[in-house]
């Protein structure tokens, strides 16, 4: 009982930030084990173009889940030069 109450209140105390970074240095290692795994069976198969698509789809993924600052200042300076408004 100790234990959830020890949980909850680094909930409520943590930001979101904390959570977030949280969450990817625990979700981040399995991530990519599993797409090694994936990679690997498309090999092992000699399937080259699911391959190849596994790859730059792992790779976008991969960018989006371990720096979403650049994906946000990608999205900021986009609208900028479509000549949208500054956030």
């Amino acid at each position: 009982m100790d234990t959830l109450i020890l949980i909850q209140s680094f909930i409520m105390a943590a930001t979101g930030a904390e959570i977030a970074q949280g969450i990817r240095d625990f979700v981040g290692p399995i991530l990519m084990m599993v797409m090694g795994i994936v990679a690997i069976t498309f090999l092992f198969k000699r399937e080259m173009t699911q391959f190849i698509i596994f790859i730059t789809i792992a790779v976008v993924v991969a960018i989006i889940f371990y720096s979403p600052d650049l994906v946000q200042n990608m999205g900021k300076d986009l609208s900028k030069s479509v000549g949208g408004s500054d956030w």
